[in-house]
């Protein structure tokens, strides 16, 4: 055996040291061995793997818990679609129905003042102007009344901060304005502490990148303001969904506005932007899905 001494003159490599390594390693190894529970789940997996490209999905429903299963039942029961508008309504699942949060006019007003300083000074107040007034103009929002303001209603309300998420490399949407749900008020709550999140529709992406391979066409399309095309039911919910802005006159009263819309920032959105599209499908399936009768576009569906 040959040594290299290290700086203080030391050999690095000992019989001894050798010993306990060769020793270390042997002991290592044997413990290294998989056992048969191990080796069998190994092969499990090896199976399940194999097998996803033909498993069928299902909306597990069975996996959902007690929450889940009551937003869905909430969600289920108090959406429509109506003809007239063109538009699908739905109802908020607030966990408790006597909800309220408390007074948070004096926090969102802040706000409201610290995001005007902020796109005053990055000289872009016009693009975020333009942005609230996009939600106002399309019917996503209404601007409160001042008779509505001076009326002493007992309906408990709530006030949003909001602010602005720019998007510069998006073609459609440079900017879009998003509420703070989860924002404290005096209560020590937020929105989204009293709202079920609703449980995950989208299938297992695995699956579905698989899947993918296994038809001639796929088809691929984007809602623009997704969220925003679903209204809010209930003239109740909406008032917890209210928000200020001025258009940048800082030395004007805020404007209180309130959304009728499916807003962004909102735990339960998502879920419920889902649930729409899936019923949807359904709901329209005779008129433009006839060509593919044979499968159910929901078992093919994801989104993001």
């Amino acid at each position: 055996m040959h040594s290299v001494p290290d700086s203080t003159g030391q050999p690095i490599s000992r019989p001894d040291t050798i010993a306990l390594a060769r020793n270390t390693l042997f002991k290592t190894d044997i413990k290294r061995v998989p056992s048969l529970e191990a080796i069998k789940k190994i092969i499990e997996k090896f199976w399940n793997l194999d097998a996803i490209s033909v498993e069928q999905f299902s909306d597990n429903i069975n996996s959902y818990n007690f929450e889940e299963m009551e937003a869905l039942k909430l969600v289920d029961q108090g959406s429509y679609y109506d003809k007239s508008t063109q538009r699908w309504y739905v109802s908020i699942p607030w966990k408790d129905k006597n909800h309220t949060i408390g007074d948070n006019y004096g926090a969102s007003f802040e706000v409201m003042k610290s995001v005007e300083r902020s796109v005053i000074k990055k000289n872009c107040i016009s693009d975020v102007n333009d942005a609230y007034n996009e939600i106002l103009f399309n019917n996503f929002s209404r601007k409160v009344s001042f008779d509505e303001l001076r009326k002493n209603t007992s309906e408990p309300v709530s006030y949003i901060p909001s602010f602005a998420v720019f998007t510069p490399g998006k073609e459609s949407t440079k900017v879009r304005i998003v509420m703070n749900c989860s924002a404290k008020s005096a209560t020590g709550s937020s929105l989204n502490d009293l709202i079920l999140a609703g449980p995950s529709l989208i299938p297992d992406l695995t699956n579905m990148l698989i899947k993918f391979r296994t038809g001639r066409y796929a088809m691929c399309f984007d809602i623009a303001k997704m969220f925003l095309q679903i209204k809010l039911a209930s003239e109740k919910d909406q008032r917890f969904f209210r928000y200020l802005w001025r258009n940048g006159k800082t030395s004007d009263a805020p404007c209180e506005y309130q959304m009728t819309s499916l807003l962004f920032g909102l735990n339960c959105s998502p879920f419920i932007a889902n649930f729409v599209v899936k019923n949807m499908l359904s709901f329209f399936h005779l008129s433009f899905l006839w060509e593919v009768p044979s499968q159910n576009p929901k078992r093919t569906l994801t989104i993001s």
